[in-house]
């Protein structure tokens, strides 16, 4: 079998029926100094090295291991994972109600704290790091990460940033048919610079003040175009399993994986790298992860365009993301106001964001008053989960960012 085919298998493996969609939420998390407020790294005493030891130690969780080097615990399939520069990423499992979701959240962020609280060390929840240089913060001992870095050197002037200095809120969504895939990833690219917009928490950049606004933004579009941004195609009329699986196979993954050694790749695409082997499970779900675009597949649709967002702002954009896709009103609604975009719109909108941040106007019209017609639209979708969307209205009527209210 030819490795499109079995790429757009394994997309297909994602379908589920309606009655089983389900939310992930993940929300990276930078450990600091509660007095300098710079990074508390992987190596030191008390690090976060120590921290996943601590964890094991005073709950159930089970290690996560690579070359005898803790990165990482799970739990009834829950997780607690680190981004490169020891970003401490809590994923909560898959549920059908934001509660629950919240329930899990709250919990692994009390036992983080109960455990950092002891070492006068703090949490701070926000897009990018809020003291320390990337400079000064290394790299936890994970081998792809050796291999990115070499690999970025090349590439765009903040890869190293993005890497190190970034913190992010993906909230993951089910689909239940090709058609309803291409439509919702559709409609989640529609809504790229919408949600940079809204959801900028990023007020420091590399310990100085950010002046514009959305540095997420400013950040991926000098990353490596390759593996960012929006996947092109996207907007087609014809975009389906087919044409994502291209998308992969036809760019560089930096990195393959064989049984559990890494193979460092350069600038091979996946399709010279595989040109005489079929692709496997593993290799699939480790290439797929090699992708940073705004919207990502895998056996489920990644939103990705968020910046790490403190409690309860995380739960409420999970919310305005369940009220969205998974209500067949506002779904079909703004899938047909995407119908009236390009790519090249989408792109320029998000130059407007960084340029006007909240004063944007996107879609024809402001973006708070495009995000309150979709608040409202999510309302009536949520029933009694509505209530979750409460913050996102704080943002919206006081014209604040996430920092500010």
């Amino acid at each position: 079998m030819k490795n499109i085919e079995i790429v757009k298998n394994y997309l297909k493996s994602g379908e589920t029926t309606n009655e089983n969609f389900k939310l992930g939420m993940e929300v990276e998390h930078f450990i600091i100094k509660e007095d300098t407020l710079e990074s508390v790294d992987y190596y030191e005493e008390n690090g976060i090295r120590d921290l996943l030891k601590e964890l094991k130690k005073s709950s159930h969780w089970e290690e996560i291991f690579e070359q005898n080097n803790i990165i990482g615990l799970k739990r009834n399939g829950s997780t607690i994972t680190l981004e490169p520069g020891a970003q401490v990423e809590i994923s909560v499992r898959p549920f059908e109600k934001i509660e629950d979701i919240e329930r899990e959240y709250v919990s692994i962020l009390k036992e983080i704290k109960r455990c950092i609280n002891k070492r006068k060390q703090d949490i701070a929840i926000v897009g990018y790091h809020p003291k320390s240089k990337i400079k000064d913060i290394p790299f936890i001992p994970k081998e792809r990460y050796s291999f990115m870095k070499e690999y970025f050197k090349d590439k765009g002037k903040y890869a190293l940033n993005m890497m190190k200095g970034t913190a992010s809120t993906q909230i993951s969504i089910d689909y239940e048919s090709e058609f309803d895939f291409s439509r919702k990833f559709r409609v989640a690219n529609f809504l790229s610079p919408l949600i940079y917009c809204i959801f900028d928490n990023s007020p420091v950049f590399e310990g100085e003040q950010w002046k514009g606004n959305s540095l997420r933004i400013d950040i991926w579009d000098n990353c490596d175009n390759d593996r960012s941004g929006i996947v092109k195609g996207a907007l087609g009329e014809e975009f389906n399993y087919e044409s994502y699986a291209r998308y992969i196979l036809e760019r560089p993954p930096i990195i393959t994986k064989r049984k559990d050694e890494y193979i460092f790749t350069k600038d091979m695409s996946v399709k010279e790298v595989f040109s005489d082997s079929e692709m496997n499970s593993d290799e699939i779900e480790h290439i797929l992860t090699m992708f940073f675009p705004d919207v990502r597949a895998k056996n489920y649709i990644e939103i990705r365009m968020a910046d790490a967002l403190p409690y309860p702002y995380n739960l409420s954009y999970a919310a305005f993301i369940k009220g969205i896709f998974y209500g067949e009103n506002s779904l079909n609604w703004l899938y047909e106001e995407s119908l009236k975009y390009t790519e090249d719109d989408l792109n320029t909108f998000k130059k407007e964001v960084v340029s006007f941040g909240m004063d944007s106007v996107i879609y024809n019209e402001n973006a708070y008053d495009f995000m309150e017609k979709l608040l409202k639209m999510c309302e009536s979708e949520l029933g009694d989960e509505g209530k979750y969307l409460y913050p996102i209205y704080d943002i919206i009527h006081k014209k604040l960012k996430v920092w500010n209210v």
